[in-house]
């Protein structure tokens, strides 16, 4: 909850909440997920992908977008990151190489309880950014032209600085500087990625991307809003997902990217990495004409970590306890008995496969992306997309539709990403503009 006083804000973050009474709403959409989340879009995560390099695997991507639903004619005052907000990836590879004990009905409280003391990130990555700020004074367009006046100056480039936790033999403290945000403009062709190299170590380099893009998500929304409607109304039917609209077409979002070496990541506990994306803030912030100022500890406002899932199947009223909670919490089954129930009400059969799949995905270690680094990566081969990781091209909607199908295939028929997804880092579309086409068509499909 938050307590609200003059120039003030107080934010406290429940990592535990006992289960509402009634009959809880599912949420379904990833963006806008709780209602903290909804009303602060700086924090509401979209997306977040890991995977393999496919043109070199000994690389690892990772990807995270945040505030979604940019319209692109609206890039000016809205396609800019909040320099109060930290974006944490945390990297786990302790407890996901070993076998998780949580699911098991034979296992003792002492397993259990040695298994939830290896639950903790190994590294993170901190991405932080500068206020967004307009140029300093007038500025000449050139000999004999007139200056620009100061109110009609335009916002500046943002930077942004990464701070490595973890890592071994690090440059510089771990802390990374000076690193550009992609300059946005609403003409007909957007900027390219303004793509970024920094010396990690002494002999391993990170590249780096920030910036407005096309909205990697794709999927019927409404369509699964209305196929839960068949479920609540006694009459499943998967006829809804006949319609096939791409409810993130034609919209951009701001996203996060680094390629990093796996020699980096995995250090020497095993091939697999487990990875999240967090959205903080400071536990307080004070509110005044020159912006806001955090104090305190930084606190989780939302996570990502395997997508979809959660938002299908943890009730509304536990969104925001589910998101300022932690992998292992998950591990300790704060959620299992509210996923379990979800699950049953959908028509899963309990102890079935897709049952236990999702358990494993989301219980078992914790929701996190779980990355074999051992398995290749093509760009295109099963085995190195969702669930062992995550790629931009994924369909990950259908993976979990058909999961809660009992493992029969169910698909909302949205089977790709409105713009082409490029072959190469930061392996996002160019953002859409607000002449993109000539056409009076301008590619959102509600």
């Amino acid at each position: 909850m938050k307590l609200r006083f003059p120039g003030l804000i107080v934010a406290f973050v429940l990592p535990v909440i006992l289960l509402l009474a009634g009959k809880p709403a599912l949420a379904g959409l990833e963006t806008g997920d709780g209602l903290s989340v909804s009303l602060d879009s700086s924090t509401d995560i979209g997306d977040l992908f890991a995977f393999l390099d496919p043109n070199d695997n000994t690389q690892v991507v990772l990807i995270g977008t945040v505030r979604g639903f940019l319209i692109p004619g609206k890039v000016p005052v809205t396609a800019a990151f909040d320099d109060s907000v930290k974006f944490r990836f945390e990297i786990y590879n302790d407890h996901v190489n070993l076998v998780s004990p949580v699911l098991s009905s034979t296992s003792t409280s002492r397993q259990r309880a040695s298994y939830y003391a290896h639950v903790k990130p190994n590294r993170t990555i901190d991405v932080t950014f500068s206020k967004r700020e307009v140029g300093d004074g007038p500025q000449p367009n050139g000999p004999g032209t007139n200056q620009i006046p100061d109110n009609l100056r335009r916002p500046i480039q943002q930077v942004a600085t990464v701070k490595l936790t973890g890592f071994a033999q690090t440059l510089n403290k771990g802390t990374y500087t000076n690193l550009l945000v992609t300059k946005f403009n609403i003409l007909a062709t957007a900027s390219p990625p303004f793509t970024q190299s920094f010396q990690a170590t002494a002999t391993a380099q990170i590249k780096f991307f920030a910036g407005e893009t096309d909205d990697p998500a794709f999927l019927d929304e409404p369509a699964f809003s209305a196929y839960l409607d068949t479920i609540r109304n006694g009459a499943p039917s998967t006829s809804p997902f006949s319609r096939g609209r791409d409810t993130y077409a034609g919209y951009n979002t701001l996203a996060i990217a680094l390629e990093v070496p796996v020699s980096l990541l995995q250090g020497t506990n095993g091939s697999k990495l487990g990875i999240d994306l967090l959205a903080q803030r400071h536990g307080t912030e004070s509110n005044s004409a020159k912006g806001r100022h955090g104090l305190g500890n930084f606190r989780t406002i939302d996570r990502a970590g395997n997508p979809w899932m959660t938002t299908f199947l943890i009730p509304y009223d536990l969104q925001n306890a589910y998101n300022a909670s932690t992998p292992r919490f998950d591990v300790m089954g704060q959620f299992r008995d509210a996923l379990s129930e979800t699950l049953s009400e959908l028509g899963v059969v309990s102890g079935g496969a897709s049952f236990t799949e999702i358990l494993n995905l989301l219980v078992a270690k914790g929701d996190l992306l779980q990355l074999d680094t051992s398995v290749a990566n093509t760009g295109t081969n099963p085995s190195g997309g969702f669930p062992n990781g995550r790629r931009v091209t994924d369909d990950v909607v259908d993976n979990v539709l058909t999961m809660l199908n009992n493992g029969t295939t169910l698909t909302d028929n949205v089977n790709a990403n409105d713009f082409s997804i490029p072959t190469t880092f930061p392996f996002l579309a160019l953002p859409h503009q607000p002449l993109f086409s000539t056409s009076v068509d301008d590619g959102t499909r509600n």
